[in-house]
Order: structure tokens, then C-alpha cells, then sequence
């Protein structure tokens, strides 16, 4: 006999399915007990006494009862469990086997009680899915029946013993083998079924995630694909601009007035605009070439002057170089400017901005003529202003002298042989006239008509000197000068004259300003170095100073706070001082009066600041090529 091991269990879907199924073959199987007791019955019609059939019949009505009993039970509590289902069958089983075994007893006929078991347990197992162990109540049931059939229907159990009862327990063993191997089959039926539910629904799970993966990437492409025309869009209108910057700084380049051109580190001409070719071609009378195509006299040019200055540029340096060129038609002045060209850090080349500044020196020129004059002019009229206290200090020597002279002159005539004691007097006459004669250079020295010059200045010394001019005029006035002035203070390189004339100006206005004023006037000329480099000089006065916001309008041309004057002279001391890189100022003293200011750079600052300011001075050169670019 097959083994009964008990299946293993269904997922609920399966169990579902399969109780659904038992309950379906359960009411075909209560429907199929009906048709055997219906034709019993007739058969009990047919074969047992009339005065019998009332017992048999109500046998079998008990039977349809039960049966009927279990169709309601199956009909109160759906879905029916698999325990009820199986108790319902086993219901109607046990009730088959009491109606077969009371019909044996009564009947005296145990056959047909083995018969109807082995049909009873053969249908069971064939029609009903509920396995092994329900299949073993039948066939218990039906052992137990086809026994009591025979005990007390035939008299005892001697009967059993025969062929009949050997195919009968075969019979009922086939039964639950087969009963067990449907109940496998099915059961691996519905594994497979489950099986099969479960690979699709991970199916369906792996095309869902397919799916979303593939709208993820979808949506991911499309913006990618949004973001790259976007980006290409955006490059679109990059490269636009750029060309269009392009387009403009070709523009500006090839229409500029400056002579531009730029080579690489080879020396190969890159580009030039259309001054260079014609600067080229007005000096060599032909066009801007291939540097092979170059005449000797331009490369030997080009080799002499333009190949060291391009060496610097290309090592990196940003410099500029004045170059004076003599021609035919008169000089002419460039100024070319050297501009690495940087990439990555590397100095891939070299950019050249060239400038005629013919015109400009020529207009600076004048304006500085114009500016000497004007200063000249200026000098002139303050020694005009100057003249009574000049006049004065002029007359005190020459008084002296002709009292020294007229002294002698009478001790001689009177004793010619006392010339020992006259001599003391004749030293004094030549004292005075010294005196005399110092002034009278000061004067000369001051309103001398000199091109402008660049000299090295000691500021102490040169205050000194103007306060000495000044001392007369300021004696006169009730002034007294009191200098205090830095010992270690740095010289400075300017005009001389220019700058005593500054420092004139600002002392005449500290006099007139005090000039019927407080009754201690006092000139505080003052020297001092500056932490930046410049050296300083202060005229301080104790006038009655000048009314809020006056203080820079001073500097304006033709603006005076003085009743009859022009209102120049802060304006050329302005002027002045500004030429030289300096810078001048005034500002109210807390205690009444003014300050005026000027500094200076220091000699060792001056070169610097006029190189910041515009180029470098470079000696003049002949120049063949005409700012003829090296390269090709």
C-alpha cells in the first residue's frame, strides 16, 4: 500500500480553491447516494413482502433525512471549512453504511453490505479530494459494517474468511492509495498552480519595475535631453555673443587709430590692423608682408630695436617705450605699449599697442612754454608788489655806504695820512655793498626767464632763501618768521625756480593775510619727511583765515579773497605742484589762521611716479622700419 504521508499545506488561495472544489464533489456525492437508496427501494417493492417494506422504507428515509441534513448543513455557513465539509461526507457515508448494514441484518444478506462498501469507499476515493485519513475513516466504516452485516446477519464472522473478503480489503486499500495519489497529485497540482501564480506575479512585479524603470530612465533621458538643448541652446547663444564680440573687437582692432598687432612665442605675426600696414607703407613704400618679403634695412631694424624689447615682453614683462623717430617730414613720437598674452598661465604671445603722441608732446610742450610764462609773468608781478620793501632793502646798504664813504672822504682831507684809521670804515662800505648786492641777485635770480629744468632741490634750503626775499616785506608788516625745519628731510628733483615760486606765493598771501591783524603775527615755515616717500612743506599763519568751503575754491583760476587781486597765483602754485607729482593744500588752524600744504615726492620716488603716470623717457632713435612689427 502507496505511503499516507500527510501532503504539505496550501496557501490560502489554494486551500480556498480546493475547499470550494471539495464542497462542489461533496453535493455530487450526496446527490449520487440518493439515486442507490431510490433503487434499492424499488427493488424492495419488488422483492421483499408488502408487510415488510414499511421498515425498509423508513430505513431509507432516514437515510434521505441525513442526507438531506447535510445539504441544509452545507447551505447554513458558506464558504464551508475543510473540517465541515469532511464531517459532512463522513456524515453521509456513516449513514450509507447504517442503511446498507440494517438492510443486511434485516435482510439476512451480508454480500451485498461488502458490496456496497467497496462501492462506497471506491467512489469516495475517486469523487471526494480529502485525502488519506478520511479516505481510512470510509474504509474503517466499511470494514466495521460489512462485520456487523455478517455477524448478525449471517449467523457469525465465519463468512468473512474467503476470497470475497480478500478482494474486499484489497479493494478498500486501492482506495486509500488512490484517495492519497489524488490527494498528491492535486496538491502538487495546486503547488504548480501556485507556482505558477507566484513566477507571474514576480513577472508582473519585474515588467511593473521594468516599467518604472524604464519611465524613470524615459524621464531622465528627456530631461537630459531638455537640459542638453538647453546647453546647446545656451552654447548657441554663447557662440553668438562671441562671434559677435568678435566681429566688434576686429572692429575696434582693424579701425583703430593706435597701430596694433600681436605675434607668438616664434616671432609669427598673428594679426595686424590696417594702421600697422599703413605705417609700414608709408615708411618702406610698399605693403606689410611675409617677413622673407622684408627689405635689409627693415630686418636689420626689426633685429636692432624690436627684437630685445620683444624678448621682455615674451619673458612675461608689461612695460612701455617712447620712440622718437626723425624723418623726412620732422619728428615723430610713439609710444608702444608690450602686453603679454597669457594662457593657462604661459606667455603664449605677445600683444602691441602702439600710439603716436606727436601732437600731444607738442601741445604739452606748449602748455608747459605757456605755463613758464605765465609764472614768469606771475614773478613780475610780485617783485612789482615787492618793490617798496625791495626799494628799502636796497636803500639801507647804499645809505650806508655813502655815510661810510663821505666819513672817510672828510678824515682824508683832513689828515691824508690817516688811512689806518678810515680802513675799518672802508670794510664796512664793502660789507654793505655785498648786502646790496645780495639782494639785487636774489631779485635777478627770481624773475629770470629760464626754459622749465629738472634738478635735484634741497627744500630747507630753498624756503630759506625765499624767506629771506620775503623777510622785507614781512619786517615792514610787523611779521616774524620762525622756521622749523627736519634735519634729515629727503630731497626732491623738480624746477627750482617753479617751486620757490610756490613757496613765494603761499608766503606773501601768510603776510597780507596777517597784515593788519592780531597783534602777535607770526610765519611758521616748517619742513618735515612723510611716511609715504614725499617730503612736506607747511606755511602757517595767525590770520584771521578765510569763511568754511572757501578753502579749495581758492584753487580755482581768477577766485581771490584778497580785494584787488586776480586769483592766480594758488592756481599756478596748484599747477605747479601737481607737474612735479606733488600735491597742495590748505586747511584752518583750530586756534584761527591758515596752514598751507605742499608735498613732494623724494628723488628716489619721482622716477617711479612719472613712470606710473605716462611712460618712461627713452633716449630718441632713428627709425627705419616705421614701427614695423617683427614676423610674418
Amino acid at each position: 500500500m502507496a505511503p499516507v504521508d500527510r501532503p504539505p499545506p496550501l496557501d490560502r488561495a489554494d486551500a480556498a480553491d480546493a475547499d470550494g472544489d471539495l464542497e462542489r464533489r461533496v453535493r455530487i456525492g450526496i446527490a449520487l447516494c440518493v439515486l442507490p437508496i431510490l433503487l434499492f427501494a424499488l427493488f424492495d417493492l419488488l422483492l421483499l413482502p408488502a408487510a415488510e417494506l414499511p421498515v425498509y422504507w423508513g430505513i431509507k428515509l432516514a437515510a434521505l433525512a441525513v442526507l438531506g441534513l447535510s445539504v441544509a448543513l452545507l447551505r447554513q455557513r458558506r464558504p464551508s471549512s475543510r473540517r465541515r465539509l469532511v464531517a459532512v461526507g463522513l456524515g453521509c457515508v456513516t449513514a450509507m453504511y447504517l442503511l446498507s448494514t440494517t438492510s443486511a441484518i434485516l435482510a439476512r444478506d451480508a454480500e451485498t453490505t461488502g458490496i456496497m462498501s467497496m462501492a462506497v469507499s471506491l467512489a469516495t476515493a475517486t469523487l471526494l479530494p480529502w485525502g488519506a485519513w478520511p479516505q481510512r475513516l470510509v474504509v474503517g466504516l466499511g470494514i466495521l459494517s460489512t462485520a456487523l452485516a455478517h455477524h448478525f446477519g449471517a449467523g457469525g464472522l465465519h463468512g468473512l474468511l474467503g476470497y470475497p473478503t480478500v478482494g474486499l480489503l484489497i479493494g478498500m486499500g486501492l482506495s486509500v492509495h488512490v484517495a492519497a495519489e489524488l490527494e498528491r497529485s492535486r496538491t502538487a497540482l495546486a503547488q504548480r498552480r501556485d507556482a505558477q501564480r507566484r513566477a507571474a506575479a514576480e513577472v508582473r512585479q519585474l515588467n511593473e519595475r521594468l516599467e518604472a524603470r524604464v519611465r524613470e530612465r524615459t524621464a531622465q533621458l528627456e530631461r537630459l535631453n531638455g537640459e542638453l538643448q538647453a546647453e546647446i541652446e545656451e552654447r548657441g547663444r554663447y557662440a553668438a555673443e562671441l562671434r559677435q564680440s568678435q566681429a566688434a573687437a576686429s572692429a575696434l582692432i582693424e579701425n583703430a587709430e593706435d597701430a596694433i598687432w600681436a605675434i607668438d612665442r616664434a616671432g609669427r605675426l598673428l594679426i595686424r590692423n590696417a594702421a600697422v600696414r599703413h605705417r609700414y607703407a608709408v615708411a618702406t613704400g610698399s605693403e606689410l608682408t611675409n617677413p622673407d618679403d622684408y627689405p635689409a634695412a627693415v630686418r636689420q631694424h626689426l633685429a636692432a630695436y624690436w627684437a630685445p624689447l620683444y624678448a621682455r615682453g615674451l619673458v612675461g614683462e608689461r612695460f612701455t617705450d617712447e620712440q622718437v623717430i626723425d624723418g623726412p617730414h620732422g619728428r615723430r613720437i610713439f609710444v608702444n605699449a608690450f602686453n603679454p598674452i597669457v594662457i593657462d598661465g604661459e606667455v603664449a604671445g605677445l600683444a602691441v599697442f602702439s600710439s603716436e603722441v606727436t601732437e600731444q608732446r607738442r601741445s604739452e610742450e606748449a602748455a608747459r612754454q605757456r605755463q613758464a610764462e605765465l609764472t614768469h609773468v606771475q614773478r613780475l608781478s610780485t617783485l612789482g608788489e615787492m618793490a617798496a620793501g625791495l626799494a628799502h632793502e636796497i636803500n639801507q646798504p647804499l645809505a650806508a655806504i655813502v655815510n661810510y664813504a663821505r666819513g672817510c672822504a672828510r678824515r682824508l682831507r683832513g689828515d691824508p695820512g690817516s688811512v689806518p684809521e678810515v680802513m675799518p670804515a672802508l670794510d664796512s662800505i664793502a660789507t654793505e655793498a655785498l648786502r646790496a648786492g645780495e639782494v639785487i641777485r636774489r631779485l635777478r635770480q627770481l624773475v629770470r626767464k629760464e626754459a622749465p629744468r629738472q634738478e635735484t632741490i634741497d627744500l630747507n634750503a630753498l624756503v630759506e632763501e625765499a624767506a629771506r626775499i620775503i623777510e622785507p616785506e614781512a619786517r615792514q608788516a610787523g611779521v616774524e618768521i620762525e622756521e622749523l625745519f627736519a634735519v634729515a628731510l629727503p630731497a626732491v628733483v623738480g624746477d627750482p625756480i617753479q617751486v620757490e615760486q610756490v613757496v613765494l606765493n603761499l608766503l606773501r598771501n601768510a603776510v597780507e593775510a596777517m597784515s593788519g591783524g592780531p597783534p602777535r603775527r607770526i610765519l611758521q615755515l616748517t619742513t618735515r619727511p612723510t611716511g609715504s616717500g614725499m617730503a612736506e612743506v607747511a606755511v602757517r599763519d595767525t590770520g584771521p583765515g578765510v569763511a568754511a568751503g572757501v578753502a579749495e575754491a581758492m584753487f580755482e583760476p581768477f577766485v581771490s579773497t584778497k580785494p584787488n587781486g586776480i586769483g592766480v597765483g594758488l592756481s599756478i602754485s596748484r599747477t605747479i605742484i601737481e607737474s612735479h607729482h606733488g600735491r597742495l593744500w590748505a586747511s584752518a588752524n583750530a586756534e584761527g589762521g591758515m596752514t598751507f600744504r605742499f608735498a613732494l615726492p623724494a628723488a628716489g620716488e619721482t622716477a617711479a611716479r612719472a613712470i606710473s603716470d605716462g611712460v618712461a623717457a627713452a633716449p630718441a632713435r632713428r627709425d627705419i622700419g616705421a614701427s614695423a612689427p617683427r614676423g610674418g
